[in-house]
């Protein structure tokens, strides 16, 4: 097969998707692409010197677990470490550097996320030997800080921060929101929370209110619970 054929074959089988949102990546990038890199690591610093060191430790690594039998299976880190490893790194660094203006790189565990306004960037990453993963883009489709409900009478929604209520703070959220069951919506992690017997709120739960007089209340009954407030948009 050809490597034009490889491409082709690569592209067509790609996982692409479409996230909606009301900001592009990091407010600028309208794609991310997801590689798969094993030792991706080494690309934190586009540095020649800091690759050779991170995958001469790495070969280090790889060498000693497969003398070290985990748990029964022949366990190993990443994958071995070639000539073609290397040279494949030292590359990505010359082409990344090459274009760092116009792009965003981040490398977490065994991936690197490339962020970018071309989509055509792709050709150029299949070439680098990192498989794609999968292609993001991002579809602006609100105004900015404000979030998307299909509820007709939900107008505000506020987001909590994340901390551990005390038993009479615990009590008063969860009076208000029986008491006001037509005018407040929350989430359902906030409706799992009130059936678990802790007592940690987390950062994505929220509610959602017809009237923001509704959210003045809540905030003077528990202040300091309310992180962010956005407008609903339909």
């Amino acid at each position: 097969m050809k490597l034009t054929e490889t491409v082709t074959l690569s592209l067509t089988n790609l996982n692409q998707r479409t996230k909606t949102s009301d900001r592009l990546f990091y407010n600028q990038y309208k794609y991310c692409f997801k590689l798969y890199a094993p030792h991706a690591s080494a690309l934190a610093t586009l540095d020649h010197e800091r690759v050779s060191q991170i995958l001469d430790m790495r070969e280090t690594l790889w060498n000693k677990s497969r003398r070290v039998n985990f748990g029964g299976s022949w366990a190993t880190v990443d994958e071995k470490i070639t000539d073609a490893t290397r040279n494949k790194f030292h590359r990505a660094v010359n082409y990344f550097k090459s274009i760092e203006q116009e792009t965003k790189l981040i490398v977490v565990q065994t991936f690197m996320y490339v962020y970018t306004n071309r989509y055509n960037i792709r050709d150029d990453l299949l070439d680098l030997g990192f498989p794609i993963n999968q292609i993001t883009t991002i579809k602006v489709n609100r105004p900015l800080g404000s979030v998307k409900s299909s509820d007709e009478s939900s107008q505000i929604r506020c987001y909590f921060k994340q901390l551990e209520l005390t038993d009479k703070e615990h009590e008063l959220l969860k009076s208000f929101i029986k008491n006001n069951v037509d005018g407040v919506k929350p989430s359902l992690g906030l409706e799992y929370f009130f059936g678990r017997p802790d007592r940690l709120v987390r950062n994505y739960f929220f509610l959602d209110f017809s009237e923001e007089s509704l959210l003045t209340t809540l905030e003077l009954m528990t202040p300091n619970l309310i992180r962010k407030v956005s407008p609903i948009v339909k």
